[in-house]
């Protein structure tokens, strides 16, 4: 997906008029508030177009998802409403994919270590949920490095 995100700020920015990255304030609270709820309308589209549901009858030869093609045209329209979150962030395409890379990365060797237990206080902070190999935990036990001087002082 190569220029993935300049090609999204550019087409934003013809359709709209308005450049994404440039978004302050209120108007970008709307833009990502809108953005947030149709990428999840999208995701519920792609769900709608499987057989996900455990209980309900299959047949031997039905497939989970029926028709890929329509399946794989609702993640393309999620996928442009995270683009457009990305340009607004600010986010371009090579910093996209050294953060991608990275994380993948990370996960990878989480599921190596096979240790990741996913749980608040013991390897998420207890405050906001962030995992301590993303962010660090601080001084104090269960809180990570970003909350941790924001809860300086209070009893937690």
């Amino acid at each position: 997906m190569d220029g993935w995100l300049s090609t999204t700020r550019k087409i934003q920015t013809d359709t709209y008029g308005k450049d994404p990255a440039t978004l302050e304030g209120d108007e970008l609270v709307r833009f990502l508030d809108w953005n947030f709820k149709a990428a999840i309308c999208e995701m519920v589209e792609a769900a709608d177009e499987t057989r996900w549901k455990p209980w309900a009858i299959r047949g031997e030869d039905e497939k989970v998802i029926p028709n890929p093609h329509i399946f794989a045209s609702e993640i393309v329209d999620t996928q442009m409403f995270l683009a457009n979150m990305l340009v607004a962030a600010g986010i371009t395409d090579e910093e996209y994919e050294a953060i991608y890379r990275a994380k993948w990365e990370k996960n990878i060797a989480r599921q190596e270590r096979g240790d990741y237990v996913s749980q608040k206080g013991i390897d998420k902070c207890t405050n906001c949920g962030r995992s301590f190999d993303d962010v660090g935990e601080g001084p104090t036990a269960g809180i990570c490095t970003i909350c941790e001087p924001a809860l300086e002082g209070l009893d937690v």
